[in-house]
C-alpha cells in the first residue's frame, strides 16, 4: 500500500475498496477528507445538505439512518466533518451547534450495528 494511504479494514472483502462515509463533505474539511480518501483509492459517500446528488441533513437522525441503510455494507470509515459558521446571535448559535453535535451522534449510531442478540443462561 502506498505511504500515506489508509491500511485494510476487517470489514472488507479481498480486493474490496474502503467505504468511506463523510459527514459535511461538500466543503471545508470535509471536502479535503473525501478528496483524499478518493484519491487513495477509496469509495467515499458524501452525507451533506449541500451534496448535489444526494443531499442529506446531517442534523436529522431519521435521514442519517436511511443514509446509512442505503449503503452496500458497513463503513470501513467514517469522518464526522459536518459543521456551520460562527455564531452571532442565541438562535444562531444554538443551530450552530446543533449541527455541530448532532452527526456524529447520530451517523455514529447508524453506521455501526448493534451486536447480534444472545440468550445468557445461567
Amino acid at each position: 500500500m502506498p505511504s500515506g494511504s489508509w491500511s485494510d479494514d476487517a470489514a472488507q472483502q479481498p480486493g474490496e475498496r474502503q467505504l468511506v462515509v463523510v459527514t459535511g463533505g461538500s466543503s471545508g474539511i470535509g471536502l479535503a477528507c473525501a478528496e483524499r480518501f478518493r484519491a487513495d483509492g477509496a469509495e467515499v459517500v458524501v452525507l451533506d445538505l449541500a451534496h448535489p446528488d444526494n443531499p442529506v441533513d446531517t442534523t436529522d437522525h431519521n435521514a442519517v439512518e436511511a443514509a446509512f441503510a442505503a449503503l452496500p455494507r458497513t463503513p470501513d470509515v467514517l469522518v464526522n466533518a459536518a459543521g456551520i459558521g460562527a455564531a452571532r446571535s442565541c438562535s444562531t448559535w444554538r443551530r450552530t451547534s446543533g449541527s455541530a453535535s448532532s452527526p456524529p451522534s447520530a451517523s455514529g449510531s447508524a453506521s455501526t450495528p448493534w451486536p447480534p442478540a444472545r440468550s445468557i443462561r445461567r
